[in-house]
């Protein structure tokens, strides 16, 4: 009847049994997925399936192999799952979590008996409906002590790595214990709509007590201190839910009064806690702000890795202050907060001495403290008066606290690390790099500094791969936040990375630096995976302005970046003024924002800045303009990236400069709808210090841009083919060449050849001729048809940064357009959409100033994709969506060479059938 789901395990469709008048969801296996190993693990899901007979598991009538697919018809459950119910925002009651934890650890204790662990337990294998549920997906199960090595490669985690024990994630043994931790971490996401990770378990103290101790024991991190087995964990819910029924019935103000009263003998209790739980008022250091504000900001930095505390960003907190000069009657709050500690720092001789009040509402005192401390160990200080905040405000966490390792650090690494931190708030990062170098050689152990060094190395596009291995070894030194940070930039799959860097966002609410990675990551690679550009700005923008920790230039220039591209010129220069009042009047990146803001929406100003401060510009601004210029195609400007290209081209300056104006012009040229001057002027640089590279691309271009689709000359494109197909190349250069010619084959209906060229790709160990291989497997799918199996095969373009660029520059170019097609063949307009905007992203490695990069590439391609997204949504029913891509086409191949005409009338047409004015 339809299809129910599909993934690398198999397909579920829906069926009508004709015999019995009865629905069936039937699983099977593709010929084309099963590999002995696919099999094994299929048969066995069967078989565990059918020796399962519980009522809280998906139950099997039947297996067998039809046509070379291997099949089990299993019962039907017309329920949703967990997971589409949490997506909705429909969070469980704890009465409706408890049954469905009992329910569940009822099925484990059935399989854990005969031996079987799930290992795959998460809300989109539970169904639930009217108080029903069932587990289902036994694809990955295990039987205990037999873990199937045969069937799972060394180092291979399988599951899904939120849900994942420990132990799981380590590659260690797993038992029983492990689906437990799994189905608590489960319960606490059902309950609270959070999604758990290592950081985020805490979030147990907002859910009813008795329910929190029982899964907190369930989430112990040594499997030996959790609860024993699935019956002692199941009879410890059933208790919890008694315990709760008992309570319903018993008056409510006799429940108020008996809780009041032990509340007041065991303990007195601590104040309510929610986000933000505490703003630290900027500290006042005998009259000199200055000081006190770094102390201010040490301790909250101090305070933010914390999960179980939520602080206010110390910039939104000092911003408050400042609002209110000489208004402050010591009885307001800071807006979202509970709880505000004020206060003073004095120093006498070598020590300081803090005394800190600790207020909640209506002004009332919580605590008074003191803190004393070595003014040759601010860090330490520092931690002191955290460490006295989380006593009074969360006593019952103060351990946990203590945990987490930190190593206090001198005043005068200090003073160089907040150093760091002013100048990269103005997006000065050079100083930035500075300071915080400086900061690491006092104390090469200092974490935090090193951790910044990389993340203002990164912001200038500079390698940084020693100080992140430095860290890497460091991890046990690095709090939990900045290890998950870590770990999740070292993730190469864009779509996990993004989910582990949201992860961290919702983990810590109060963290700017886990804001900040996240929307670096989705303005660079968002595309990549899906998400809009349009939806990135605009959460960048709020953000900027509602949290405060944003408000710096490196998010403006990000925002002026992509609002250029997007032809939103109210928008981009709203936020160029911004940035203007957080830089000097001098700055060199200011200078570059204004040209492309006119270029792109007064192009005669433009003119007139090329005429009047680049006319004869010194040596280290043409440098400046060959680390930037090449920026132009990711803003949507290539007309300024030739124009500047062709000024550094004819310059006396170094031959790197020229070469990279040389370039430039080539990638704008080729936008613009003039490939072949775009290829001609790759020969003038084929003899460079890239020279090797650029001849390989030099006969890529026209071979691969023609298989695209796009109108290339055609007596190019012949002797381009000829010279790849010389087999006169080695390595990675003869992976690409194969793989250049498997495009060129199948664009010409050759499947046959290109199933060759797929064998020889495939023959090999190269990690990249493997990879190439499985994206020209998945036009072969495409070719006979098999549009899903393609784009599942394909999904390997999301480990294809620019980290990848040993595919070659029209890798992902070509797998992404090809996945555009197969969603569109198998009538999935929207999403085949989102894979053609995949050039809205900017993903490049460094400053392109070398040889073109993959994301170049694909902002080249940029009005051809607008055109098939164009063409798309007036197929679909959509021309008003059509009208502004294809005016901006238009815009931009105004100028194209001959060869671009049937191009040129395709958008014509396109621009006729909308109708817009």
């Amino acid at each position: 009847l339809r299809e129910l789901g599909r993934g690398g395990m198999g397909i579920v469709r829906l069926y009508e049994d004709t015999v019995l008048e009865r629905r069936v969801a039937i699983k099977f296996l593709p010929q084309e997925l099963a590999t002995a190993v696919a099999c094994e693990r299929f048969l066995r899901e069967a078989r565990t399936l059918a020796r399962l007979d519980h009522p809280n598991v998906v139950h099997v009538h039947d297996a067998g192999e039809r046509d070379g697919c291997l099949y089990f018809v299993m019962d039907f459950i017309d329920a949703p799952t967990l997971k589409q119910r949490l997506d909705r925002g429909e969070h469980l009651a704890a009465s409706e979590a408890r049954s469905i934890g009992i329910q569940m650890l009822g099925a484990l204790a059935r399989m854990h008996a005969i031996g079987i662990i799930h290992r795959d337990i998460k809300p989109a294998n539970i169904f639930v409906l009217e108080g029903h549920a069932w587990l289902s997906d036994f694809g990955i199960a295990s039987q205990l002590g037999q873990d199937g090595d045969s069937l799972t490669r060394t180092g291979q985690l399988l599951g899904t790595r939120a849900y994942m024990a420990p132990e799981q994630l380590d590659g260690r043994s797993v038992d029983g214990r492990s689906d437990l931790y799994s189905l608590a971490l489960v319960l606490v996401e059902a309950l609270t709509g959070r999604r758990p990770t290592t950081l985020d378990t805490q979030v147990l103290k907002r859910m009813p007590r008795s329910l929190a101790s029982v899964l907190q024991r369930a989430l112990m991190v040594d499997p030996a201190a959790r609860w024993p087995d699935a019956t002692v964990f199941q009879g410890a819910l059933a208790n919890a839910a008694r315990r709760a029924a008992v309570r319903s019935t018993v008056s409510i103000f006799l429940a108020l009064v008996a809780l009041i009263l032990v509340v007041l003998i065991l303990r007195r209790p601590g104040p309510s806690l929610r986000p933000d739980d505490l703003a630290v008022l900027p500290l006042q250091y005998a009259g000199q702000d200055s000081i006190g504000w770094r102390i201010t900001r040490l301790v909250v930095s101090t305070l933010e890795p914390f999960p179980l505390l939520n602080v206010t960003p110390a910039a939104s907190t000092a911003e408050w202050v400042q609002a209110r000069p000489g208004s402050d009657d010591g009885t307001a709050l800071p807006p979202h907060t509970s709880h505000k500690a004020k206060g003073t720092v004095t120093r006498v001789g070598e020590s300081l001495h803090a005394s800190v009040e600790i207020r909640g509402s209506g002004n009332k005192l919580v605590e008074a403290l003191t803190a004393s401390g070595d003014t040759m160990d601010l860090g330490r200080f520092a931690h002191g008066l955290a460490d006295s905040l989380v006593r009074v405000l969360s006593p019952s966490d103060l351990q946990a606290f203590r945990n987490i390792r930190y190593r206090p650090v001198s005043v005068k690494a200090t003073r160089d690390y907040f150093d760091g931190e002013d100048a990269f708030q103005r997006s000065d990062w050079s100083a930035a790099e500075r300071a915080f170098q400086r900061a690491l050689e006092r104390d090469p152990q200092f974490v935090q500094a090193a951790w910044s060094l990389m993340i203002a190395r990164r912001f200038q596009r500079k390698p940084f791969g020693d100080v992140q291995v430095a860290l890497l070894q460091a991890t046990d030194a690095l709090p939990p936040f900045y290890r998950g940070l870590l770990q999740a930039q070292l993730e190469p799959d864009v779509l996990e990375r993004l989910s582990q860097q949201e992860a961290l966002v919702r983990a810590s609410p109060g963290s700017g630096e886990a804001l900040l990675h996240y929307t670096n990551e989705l303005f660079h690679r968002g595309a990549l995976v899906g998400r809009p550009l349009a939806a990135t700005l605009d959460t960048m923008s709020q953000l900027a302005e509602e949290f405060r920790d944003l408000n710096h230039a490196s998010t403006y220039d990000l925002t002026i970046w992509g609002n250029i591209r997007l032809g939103r010129e109210e928008q981009a220069w709203r936020q160029f003024h911004r940035r203007a009042a957080l830089v000097p009047p001098d700055d060199e990146y200011g200078l570059f924002h204004r040209y492309a803001l006119w270029s792109r929406f007064s192009p005669w100003k433009a003119g007139l800045m090329r005429m009047i401060r680049f006319v004869s510009p010194a040596p280290r601004t043409l440098e400046e303009l060959a680390r930037l210029h090449r920026l132009g195609l990711t803003m949507d400007v290539p007309q300024a990236q030739v124009d500047i290209g062709r000024l550094l081209d004819h310059s006396d300056a170094a031959p790197w400069v020229r070469e990279a104006g040389i370039v430039g012009q080539a990638l704008g040229a080729t936008a613009l709808g003039r490939p072949s001057e775009g290829i001609g002027l790759l020969d003038r640089v084929a003899g460079s210090r890239d020279g090797d590279e650029i001849a390989l691309q030099r006969l890529e271009w026209p071979v691969v841009l023609a298989a695209l689709g796009l109108p290339i000359d055609s007596g190019l494109v012949a002797r381009a083919r000829q010279a790849l197909g010389r087999n006169s190349y080695h390595g990675a250069p003869a992976a690409r060449a194969s793989f250049a010619l498997g495009l060129d084959a199948f664009a010409h209906g050759d499947s046959a050849g290109g199933r060759r060229y797929i064998d020889s790709l495939a023959s090999g160990t190269d990690p990249v001729a493997g990879r190439l291989a499985i994206l020209l497997g998945a036009r072969l799918d495409a070719a006979r048809g098999a549009h899903a199996v393609a784009l599942e095969r394909s999904r390997i373009v999301h480990v294809l940064d620019s980290a990848s660029y040993r595919a070659g520059p029209f890798a992902r170019a070509a797998a992404y357009l090809a996945r555009g097609e197969s969603r569109r063949a198998l009538g999935d307009w929207v999403k085949a959409d989102r894979e053609w905007g995949w050039y809205e992203n900017s993903d490049l490695i460094g400053w392109p100033e070398g040889v073109p990069q993959q994301g170049e590439v694909d902002a080249m391609l940029a009005g051809y994709a607008r055109l098939l997204r164009a063409e798309l949504a007036i197929e679909h029913g959509d021309p008003a969506t059509a009208c502004a891509p294809l005016r901006r086409v238009a815009e931009l191949w105004r100028g194209s060479e001959p060869h671009w005409d049937p191009l040129m009338r395709r958008a014509a047409a396109a621009l006729e059938r909308t109708q817009c004015q």
